[in-house]
């Protein structure tokens, strides 16, 4: 019995009876953009199949509940310098679900901003000519339309912690290999 055993604390087993674990990682920086492009999709592409599963599950519901509770406004592409800017940042970590959004902003760069939309799908507000998108829609969807901006948010970056994940691999602690019996 060592001496820490005695005091009641634990101690690490010895290094020679770490077992040691690998998970595939492949190309790490295709896996990251597989996993911002589809949420989920780098872990699939790397066989941890349960972990993108579930990312997949966790990212597309928040992202699906956002776009329900606003009639799909909840997203749209913001550039910098304008005043959404940063929450369009937290969404886009969503990656593919997203795209809308881009193409909607570049007919409405375009079109002037002059609302000639294919549809409306994902299409930035128009305010212009007192016309205020924006504020009709938070009339028109209240009090859910700022819960599914969040909700969205919420996926985006959850999203961006799963391509971390996908890039850099699982956080891994030693398991103690099992020797004559003991553990």
């Amino acid at each position: 019995m060592t001496p820490a055993q005695k005091n009641g604390t634990k101690s690490s087993p010895p290094e020679e009876e770490i077992a040691s674990v690998e998970v595939y990682l492949g190309n790490q920086v295709l896996a990251g953009f597989l996993a911002w492009l589809w949420p989920g999709g780098g872990h699939l592409y790397q066989g941890r199949k349960l972990k993108g599963w579930i990312f997949m599950s966790c990212v597309l519901v928040n992202f699906a509940i956002g776009i329900a509770l606003s009639g799909s406004h909840a997203v749209y592409a913001a550039v910098p310098g304008e005043e959404n800017f940063w929450r369009f940042a937290c969404q886009a970590g969503a990656g593919g679900p997203t795209f809308p959004a881009f193409f909607q902003r570049a007919i409405s760069t375009e079109n002037g901003h002059k609302g000639n939309y294919f549809v409306e799908f994902m299409a930035p507000p128009i305010r212009q000519e007192g016309r205020d998108d924006l504020m009709r829609w938070q009339e028109e969807y209240a009090p859910n339309y700022d819960i599914a901006i969040l909700f969205v948010m919420v996926a985006g970056l959850l999203n961006y912690l799963a391509i971390f994940d996908a890039v850099s691999g699982p956080v891994l602690t030693p398991i103690p290999s099992k020797k004559g019996g003991k553990t």
